[in-house]
């Protein structure tokens, strides 16, 4: 699947808020879920208040026990039922305990043995194929989902598998079908990093699968999903640095953000206190490392590398690559891609 396809998860992340409808009329809606943003914080500190209110005057009546040397529970306990407490609210992320878990879990050590191993390269020939084979992929993962429960790279797998199929339901008109297999796809890759957060290829499913989830999510969502995504490619290349695919997300999550309005800046510093920052010498970078890492076949990533040279007004270098794009065949690539690629090319060509 082209990260064309993959690019709804970074642009969703970073999403333009005053496209589509309008500036005045994404005005009106972006204001609106500010304020019924600032009436849940307000909430949300209510219902703190009140809970440490009600924490400290057990702690004192306890204090005054002539018992109150025998404890039944710990301060993480506390800290667990403080977390619980506010961990429903829209605004508190969801995905905070999966980064804490990940940052200091340890990998689940589960044996594979070579009919696991078989039955992977299997699944990754499928997924690496026609649309009838990625189904066929889904179908089998879905078959073994219970007797490998407790294998990370299982899931991940399966994360790919629904994210792809999902690709292809859109792309059919099933948009309720779309829907479930994104939310399971970003399940899936969640699944995988607890398992086993040292997996490059876990971190890097579950960016694009909860990017993917931002075409189902408020504005304010998107924004702050926009931080775990990034932090999740950055790890993946600090695990396996030699896949292009994470060098090539983290330079389509900067060239994004470099291209974000002064009005979509200020929305994020709304919740934020500062907006994402990144330059388009950044995302270059990382354009030129996935080129470096898969020399010569990437298309869609040698038309960035393009993008960014015109944004930087060096139009004789972005021709070279737009040219070079042009003529390299990648059966990845779709309809849109090549478009671009001729419209710039006519623009910028000599």
């Amino acid at each position: 699947m082209s990260l064309r396809q993959h690019g709804p998860f970074i642009l969703g992340a970073v999403a333009s808020v005053a496209a589509g409808a309008g500036l005045c009329v994404a005005c009106l809606h972006i204001w609106k879920e500010l304020r019924d943003i600032r009436t849940i914080l307000d909430e949300i500190k209510r219902d703190v208040d009140d809970i440490s209110d009600s924490r400290f005057s057990k702690r004192k009546a306890g204090s005054l026990s002539k018992h109150n040397y025998i404890t039944a529970s710990s301060g993480d306990d506390d800290e667990d039922d403080f977390q619980d407490a506010i961990g429903g609210g829209d605004i508190i992320s969801r995905h905070d305990s999966l980064e804490r878990n990940v940052q200091f879990a340890t990998p689940l050590v589960v044996s594979y043995d070579e009919e696991d191993e078989e039955f992977f390269r299997e699944i990754d020939e499928l997924l690496a194929g026609s649309k009838a084979q990625i189904k066929q992929a889904y179908c089998e993962l879905q078959e073994r989902q219970r007797n490998m429960s407790l294998k990370a790279e299982f899931h991940w797998r399966h994360a790919k598998a629904a994210y792809n199929y999902a690709t292809i339901e859109g792309e059919s008109g099933n948009t309720p079908r779309k829907k479930e297999l994104v939310f399971e796809s970003k399940d899936s890759a969640e699944v995988a990093l607890r398992l086993n957060p040292k997996s490059s290829d876990a971190h890097k499913w579950y960016a694009i699968a909860l990017g993917s989830t931002g075409d189902y999510e408020p504005m304010a969502e998107k924004i702050k999903n926009a931080y775990i995504i990034r932090d999740h490619i950055k790890k993946a290349i600090q695990l396996n640095p030699t896949d292009p695919t994470p060098h090539h997300m983290l330079g389509r999550w900067c060239y994004s953000v470099y291209m974000l309005s002064w009005f979509e800046r200020k929305a994020a510093a709304t919740f934020f206190g500062e907006p994402p920052i990144a330059t388009v010498d950044e995302a270059l970078d990382h354009f030129m490392e996935a080129e470096k890492q898969r020399p010569g076949k990437w298309k869609e990533n040698m038309l960035y590398i393009a993008k960014c040279l015109i944004e930087k007004k060096e139009y004789t270098m972005a021709t070279q690559w737009l040219q070079k794009a042009s003529e390299t065949p990648d059966a990845l690539s779709g309809e849109e891609i090549e478009e671009e690629i001729k419209t710039l090319l006519s623009k910028y060509g000599v």
